[in-house]
Formats: C-alpha cells, structure tokens, sequence
C-alpha cells in the first residue's frame, strides 16, 4: 500500500478538535468502552495495570484516567508535537515517539491497549493492529474502532471528503492469505490544509474488521456502535471492539 505521509504537525489541539472527526474526548465513550476494560484488567492483574494508547495523537481519551493511580498511562505516536501537548495534560503519563511502521512494539509491556481512530492510516493498517497485540501481555485486553465504510449513517462523512476535493479510491491489503478491499479517501489531492492527512482507509463491512481482527491473533469480547457528531456529519458511527489475547497454554 502506498506509503502517504501523514503531518499533524500543522494542526493545533484546538483545530484537531474542530477538523478530526472523533469520539477520543466522549466521556461517554469511555464509560463504555474503556472503563469496563480498566476494571476488568485490575480485577485480573491487580493495580497498577498498565495501559498504552496506540496513536495517542494529544492523548484526549487518556484524559479520563489522568487521575487514576490504579493506572499507568502510556501514549505513542508519530508526532512529537503532538505528544509535547499530551505531556503538558498528563504530566505523569509517559509519551513515546514510534511509526507503528518501523518500530518494533515493546512486547508483552501492558495490561492494555486502547486504539482510537487509530486503524485509519493506510499505510499501516496492519501494523498498528500488530503493533498493539504484541505489546500486550498474554489475558490482556483491548479497545479498537473502525469506521465502516458502507454504514448508511457514515455516507455524508465520505460525501463530504469527495466534495471536499478527496479522490475515492480503493486499495487492496492482504493479511495471513486473506485479501481485504478497503475504502481509501486521498486527502493528498485536497488543496486546503487537511492534504496532509495522507490516505486515509476504512474496511467496508463487519465481517471484514473481525476477520481481520482475528488474522491479527485477536479474540473478540463483544462488538457495540457508538454514534457522535462531527461537522460534516450529526450521526458518525464508529463500530468498537473490545478484545483479548488468549493466554497462552
């Protein structure tokens, strides 16, 4: 898949939150998906658990747990700028620098992982799901969305992008033999300053993410919809994971 570089170096948290449509500051997102996950993990591995965010960006949805000392807050992404700013919010969580890419994940690290919009860069796909599985330990959980590409309810989202300037294109990507068509919207063709959100790519059905998701090595928990609002669209829905990496026997 073609490598589209992505900067969110020019965007500053006040535009990320105007521009980037997603649920990462939803308190009743994390109620939902992220706290019931930190409870199971402390009632499994006891306190402290520790936690990584995979494609942090300014860590928004680690802000429900800044003040948690059951917790053990760990944020990763490309940007440095942007985990400047993480840094300045959570002062004692611990920020890396990594392109899920290259980098080699820190294996069997965390209790837990949580991915927020995370599984859209196209150039990464895999390895972000990777990336995440290998960090956790063995019994150990995690929170993944997507956006679907064929939900009637994500239709003016896409709509938005293509009238916006974006090419609508799709792009193959083969995982452990299994081939996946996904829904890529080239932000590079844009000629306002969301150009550089690179590629940008959605899997296209249900069955394709927890195919893809179990390719990865993921065991699935339970699947739920989460709907919020964004300025091109009043009714987003993001299709949230929670998993588990089996236990070694």
């Amino acid at each position: 898949m073609k490598n589209s570089k992505i900067n969110f170096s020019v965007y500053n948290t006040e535009q990320y939150k105007r521009i980037i449509a997603s649920p990462s500051q939803s308190q009743a997102y994390f109620e939902r998906f992220h706290k019931p996950i930190i409870e199971s993990l402390i009632l499994k591995f006891g306190p402290p658990v520790k936690l990584i965010d995979v494609a942090c960006g300014f860590a928004h949805e680690l802000e429900f747990l800044k003040n948690d000392s059951r917790v053990r807050l760990t944020g990763m992404d490309i940007s440095q700028k942007m985990l400047v700013e993480a840094k300045k919010s959570i002062p004692h969580g611990v920020f890396k620098q990594a392109d899920v890419a290259k980098a080699r994940p820190p294996s069997n690290s965390f209790h837990g992982a949580i991915l927020v919009n995370a599984m859209i860069y196209a150039n990464c796909v895999e390895n972000m799901g990777m990336y995440a599985y290998s960090s956790l330990v063995d019994g150990g959980m995690a929170a993944i969305n997507f956006r679907d590409a064929r939900n009637p309810s994500n239709i003016p989202f896409f709509e938005d992008c293509i009238r916006c300037g974006c090419k609508d294109i799709i792009v193959p990507l083969e995982v452990n033999g299994m081939h996946f068509k996904l829904r890529v919207m080239d932000y590079t063709q844009r000629k306002d300053i969301n150009r550089n959100l690179g590629q940008q790519a959605y899997f296209q059905s249900r069955h394709d993410m927890e195919g893809f998701l179990s390719l990865i090595g993921f065991s699935l928990v339970s699947h739920g919809t989460y709907t919020y609002e964004s300025s091109e669209n009043k009714n987003n829905v993001a299709d949230v994971y929670t998993l588990s990496k089996m236990q070694n026997k």
